[in-house]
């Protein structure tokens, strides 16, 4: 008889985790202190994955093909790129808000030498900076010696550092607002064109 998943648990080992990377970086955020945090054993946490590394992948996956997909869903029906960034900026600003860790283990993450992303993930991220492209040169919002990598800088980057600025509190610390949408909005169009 297969073994109950209590979903609760996952739900607080997911978090434990997402947080301990967050507060402690990859290599300091051990299974101890995870389970600790999770009020769970350590074993509990080996019943679904053989490895911290494993663990950590695993949340990343999914939070990276929530983020972009929705990216690519926005570049499919959007008819043009200006539109599709600041729906896409508004929902992060709203997940920055509401589960400011989310975002912060994914900039973490990506920004930590020792995290590689998948092949599947960088393919994603330059499928979705070449619709990206394609979708700015065909309206013309986008000079024509945009690379996708200067898109991914110009976009993410910035999108990622001003999340990390502002929940560190380097300047202030305060949610994000519509009027934060629209500033990031008109610094990509004055960037990007």
């Amino acid at each position: 008889m297969a073994r109950i998943t209590d979903t609760s648990k996952m739900e607080k080992i997911r978090e434990a985790i997402i947080d301990t990377v967050v507060v402690e970086g990859i290599k300091n955020a051990s299974v101890a202190k995870i389970a600790k945090q999770a009020q769970v054993s350590m074993g509990y946490l080996y019943r679904f994955h053989s490895s911290k590394q494993e663990l950590i992948d695993f949340i990343f996956k999914g939070l990276f093909q929530n983020l972009s997909q929705r990216l690519l869903t926005l570049l499919q029906e959007e008819k043009k790129l200006n539109t599709a960034l600041h729906k896409f900026i508004t929902e992060l600003f709203t997940q920055a808000n509401e589960r400011p860790n989310h975002l912060l283990f994914l900039i973490k993450l990506t920004t930590d030498y020792s995290f590689h992303l998948a092949k599947e993930e960088r393919e994603t991220l330059n499928e979705i900076c070449n619709k990206a492209l394609a979708l700015g040169l065909q309206t013309k919002e986008i000079r024509q010696d945009m690379t996708p990598e200067m898109l991914y800088t110009i976009i993410i980057g910035t999108a990622f550092f001003f999340i990390n600025l502002r929940e560190r509190a380097i300047f202030n610390k305060s949610a994000f607002t519509q009027e934060d949408v629209q500033l990031l909005t008109d610094i990509y169009t004055q960037a990007l064109a």
